[in-house]
């Protein structure tokens, strides 16, 4: 790709800002709402219960992290 081949162009800036956005977007909902939806914190079986309750809101949390650690 040719964006790629040279850092100091304008395209290899704004796909490294998409990027950092997409960072951004994916640590906001994995490190603060999902947990703020499951709630729980200190209390292992509280956590365990309502991650049971919502496992697609958990798997998009997970998913959320990834997408952090991939971009």
């Amino acid at each position: 790709m040719r964006a790629f081949d040279d850092p100091s162009t304008r395209s290899f800036a704004r796909i490294a800002g998409t990027l950092y956005l997409l960072i951004a977007g994916a640590g906001f909902f994995s490190i603060l709402f999902v947990p703020a939806r499951l709630g729980g914190a200190g209390d292992p079986a509280t956590a365990f219960d309502a991650i049971a309750a919502r496992p697609g809101l958990f798997v998009a949390g997970v998913g959320g992290d990834l997408v952090m650690m991939l971009s």
